[in-house]
């Protein structure tokens, strides 16, 4: 597989609502006239979730392929007195191709530490919803769910599902940070301590029902005071899994380093797996076709075209 990145550069003072609902009303947009072909169509703005007391964000949605017409998106919740286990994460299902949504939530998360919120349907039109250490599962659309399973995230899970007709089809896969600091930080025997930063994949063989992993797709032992966390997995149509991941400084040395130069605090990397994520290569530096490095000052989405089109197999990166 041959990776062409192209590269959309984006305001970070660009509204995640704004992109929600955006990103909502494409995924509904039926086919354009041929003389329409390079103009997009925006709807009205919808009001897809309202909270009496704090605000929403780390907003994702997703369109089921079996109908676009059925939505479903996720967010976290902050309340405006914060407190400890406070912030809770809501899915949002609209069967209307967005025009009216309800609120979803998950008991199983009251009282505990919740966030970074992810949401994907599979090829059968399954709903998978993961937060936190859990993943749960819809069968009928996202209207009830099965038990959430155990799945050892850290951080920042990002989800995909492969609705391809490649050799891999039907699998779904969430990249996440699986940092063993978090077992390990009590432990000063341990090679990397509380520095040890993991990025590793997750994969389902069965629609979501049950979970494989985590296989490591980096780690930042050889960038020393960097950390990791995986971004937006991508699937191209012959079965590979692109696995992308950011560098970031969390140690003083690194920041001060970063802000008196003027330098991009984010540097970004990938691996791949030929084998529908049971193994990945070594893991490279994103580069551009003039062989440099890619450097930001945000952590990207990544999108890649699946479709019949002339750019089959293209991935596209937006990033500040």
């Amino acid at each position: 597989m041959n990776i062409v990145i192209n590269l959309l550069f984006q305001s970070p003072a660009l509204s995640i609502v704004r992109i929600l609902l955006f990103m909502t009303l494409l995924a509904v947009a039926g086919p354009v006239r041929a003389q329409q072909s390079q103009q997009i169509q925006v709807g009205p703005n919808i009001l897809v979730g309202r909270e009496s007391d704090g605000t929403s964000w780390e907003h994702f949605v997703a369109a089921d392929p079996t109908n676009p017409q059925n939505l479903f998106g996720s967010a976290m919740v902050t309340r405006t007195n914060r407190q400890i286990g406070e912030d809770k994460s809501r899915g949002y299902l609209s069967r209307d191709g967005g025009y009216s949504w309800r609120t979803i939530t998950f008991p199983e998360v009251a009282g505990t530490v919740d966030g970074d919120p992810v949401v994907a349907y599979g090829k059968t039109g399954s709903v998978i919803f993961a937060r936190g250490h859990h993943v749960w599962r819809s069968a009928d659309g996202g209207s009830t769910w099965d038990t959430p399973r155990f799945v050892y995230i850290v951080d920042r899970p990002q989800i995909v599902a492969d609705h391809t007709n490649g050799r891999y089809s039907g699998r779904i896969y969430i990249n996440a940070m699986i940092s063993p600091f978090v077992i390990f930080r009590q432990s000063p025997s341990h090679r990397y301590g509380r520095d040890d930063y993991h990025v590793g994949m997750f994969r389902s063989e069965d629609d979501g029902r049950t979970w494989i992993g985590p296989v490591t797709v980096a780690t930042n032992h050889d960038l020393l005071g960097r950390g990791l966390l995986g971004l937006q997995p991508l699937v191209f149509t012959d079965g590979d899994l692109f696995a992308p991941f950011d560098s970031f400084p969390f140690s003083d040395q690194e920041r001060t380093a970063a802000k008196s130069l003027k330098l991009p605090s984010f540097y970004y990397g990938f691996a791949l797996s030929k084998d529908g994520g049971a193994t990945f290569a070594q893991h490279q530096s994103l580069k551009t076709q003039a062989d440099v490095d890619i450097k930001g000052n945000s952590r990207p989405f990544f999108a890649g075209d699946t479709s019949e089109g002339p750019f089959r197999d293209r991935a596209y990166v937006a990033f500040a």
